[in-house]
């Protein structure tokens, strides 16, 4: 929790010294998600959707689905799959209505990442014996999802409660 007062103090301009010294201990987590690539289907690298109060509750939940409710620059609605625990982010509708939640929950559920090169490393299984257009999807998890990769293009956020 120091290092966020810290991280708030410098962002305020060092206006905010009584602020640093208000923080209680509780603690305060980055509620992580990827966000889904409406292209081919996999998801980006981790991106923080709020800082939610309290001790971090970690990640390996059972796959959930956050759908922006303010538009980015682009004018898009941003899906995003997680396997993070404990309550939602604010600004985000988590009601799965969007049809984009079934691919972002398969995704997270093959651990299905976007690669540089514009692939994915678990597209969905497509069943030989099925009809055209339908395909069989392995969504066994194998670790969580929104856990940073060891590459370096993730986004990193160092929450410390010392």
């Amino acid at each position: 929790m120091k290092r966020v007062a810290v991280v708030l103090f410098a962002l305020a301009g060092g206006a905010g010294l009584g602020a640093s010294g208000a923080c209680d201990d509780t603690g305060a987590y980055p509620f992580q998600a990827r966000p889904l690539d409406d292209t081919i289907g996999c998801l980006g690298n981790v991106a923080v959707l709020d800082i939610i109060a309290g001790a971090d509750p970690g990640l390996g939940c059972t796959p959930r689905c956050f759908v922006a409710t303010q538009a980015d620059e682009a004018g898009d609605f941003i899906v995003y799959g997680t396997t993070m625990c404990g309550p939602g982010p604010q600004g985000y509708d988590s009601s799965g209505q969007d049809p984009r939640c079934a691919v972002a929950l398969g995704a997270v559920g093959r651990t299905d990442l976007c690669t540089g090169d514009g692939g994915q490393t678990a597209p969905p299984v497509v069943d030989a014996g099925a009809e055209a257009g339908e395909a069989a999807v392995d969504s066994s998890v194998d670790s969580p999802v929104d856990a940073p990769a060891d590459d370096s293009s993730d986004a990193a956020v160092e929450v410390s409660t010392d």
